[in-house]
């Protein structure tokens, strides 16, 4: 069992009453608990007005739980509350930084094979805009880097941009290791931690990112909102991706002064009641503590990997037994399509997992050379008896085929 009550925990969530749902499909979006529901409520209900500018108690009260939110939020990745800037979600900030940085034909930027269409386009669309030199690097079908290699990719580089976990495979990148090449080649390094964050104990000064994007639905948060940290040192040199009301300190016909960070980078009405939420999602998981919830997800991933893989007929992809796995673990039936896999599971016992290439083609046709996966990712909710429950239904599929 984890270092926290896990009955008491599910009883949090509400869907997960009565039996009727597994949910594994915690690497798309996590379920809310009840504080993250009540604490948007409670904004909806006895605040809902804008932050800012108003001189009503309201909007003054709006202004002072934004604020606080970001310190929070900053304060859960080991940021200071100017160097987080609130966005959409990780997608959007990967791009505010692709946009924002100013890169020119010829600069290289360095990616990994195994990457996210979200950490994978906006630099393919600077490569085909602007000319920007696109460096790729493989990794092994288990999810491991060649440093040196990278090290070879990274030389005159200006980025250096990977996932900390793999969405696909589970593999968590070294990156400490990469954030040494990228501070020795003087290359600025991004981070996507969508499902990173969520899961692992984060540190961005132990880590050594100039940026780190991640999502706030993935961690028990609301939707549409997530956060980017932008090391202070880098916030000038990074450009607003939007323009308008709420980021600039004057306007005059003869053109405008940016307001200063993080608030350049939030053009518009900002997402307070999500940002509320967010900050209940925060001290949720501070609640158990970040290091338990990772135990307890490795210990369900360990046990999911062995089930399955002792059912004939079923491969298991990614970091073998004994190498670091988040809570992510894909795997494919022989003979029948993971579409259809998922289908089943879902029909006959109400277990949800995803299916397809989860936006990573490159990797799952190029690298793992098949269609799609079958996606079963844990969080810290789940349990011992869900992950036999799994094995158990892919069993009878196998059995079956």
């Amino acid at each position: 069992m984890p270092d926290y009550d896990l009955d008491r925990v599910r009883a949090d969530f509400p869907i997960l009453s009565g039996g009727e749902v597994i949910y594994l499909d915690n690497a798309a979006t996590s379920l809310s608990p009840r504080q993250v529901v009540d604490a948007l409520a409670d904004f909806y209900l006895n605040v809902r007005a804008n932050v800012h500018r108003g001189l009503h108690r309201l909007s003054a009260r709006s202004t002072e739980m934004y604020s606080e939110a970001r310190r929070e939020v900053a304060d859960f990745i080991g940021a200071d509350p100017g160097e987080l800037v609130f966005v959409r979600n990780s997608t959007e900030a990967l791009n505010m930084v692709a946009r924002g940085m100013g890169l020119r034909r010829g600069d290289a930027v360095v990616v990994s094979v195994a990457e996210h269409h979200s950490n994978l386009l906006p630099w393919m669309r600077l490569r085909d805009e602007v000319g920007v030199e696109l460096r790729v690097i493989g990794v092994s079908p288990e999810g491991e880097y060649d440093l040196d290699a990278l090290a070879e990719a990274a030389r005159g580089a200006k980025v250096i941009s990977v996932a900390w976990v793999s969405n696909v495979l589970g593999s968590v990148a070294p990156v400490e290791e990469i954030g040494r090449i990228a501070a020795e080649e003087g290359a600025a390094f991004v981070l996507d931690g969508a499902q990173g964050v969520p899961h692992l104990p984060t540190d961005v000064r132990r880590l050594g990112v100039d940026f780190l994007a991640f999502s706030a639905h993935k961690m028990l948060g609301p939707t549409g909102i997530g956060g980017l940290y932008i090391r202070s040192e880098a916030m000038e040199e990074l450009a607003p991706l939007n323009l308008g009301g709420g980021m600039i300190s004057d306007v005059t016909l003869d053109g405008y002064v940016p307001a200063p960070p993080p608030e350049r980078f939030e053009a518009g009405t900002p997402p307070v009641a999500q940002a509320v939420g967010f900050a209940a999602a925060v001290r949720y998981l501070r609640s158990l503590g970040m290091e338990a919830i990772s135990s307890w997800e490795r210990e369900l991933a360990a046990r999911a990997v062995e089930g399955l893989s002792s059912i004939p007929g079923v491969r298991v992809y990614g970091p073998p037994p004994g190498r670091e796995r988040s809570g992510v673990v894909s795997f494919n039936v022989d003979g029948v399509d993971p579409h259809d896999v998922a289908a089943i599971l879902d029909e006959v016992a109400g277990i949800a997992v995803r299916s397809g290439h989860h936006c990573a083609l490159p990797l799952v046709r190029g690298v793992l050379g098949v269609q799609g996966t079958v996606r079963a990712s844990f969080y810290l909710y789940n349990t011992e008896e869900e992950v036999d429950r799994l094995v158990e239904v892919v069993g009878e599929v196998a059995g079956g085929a």
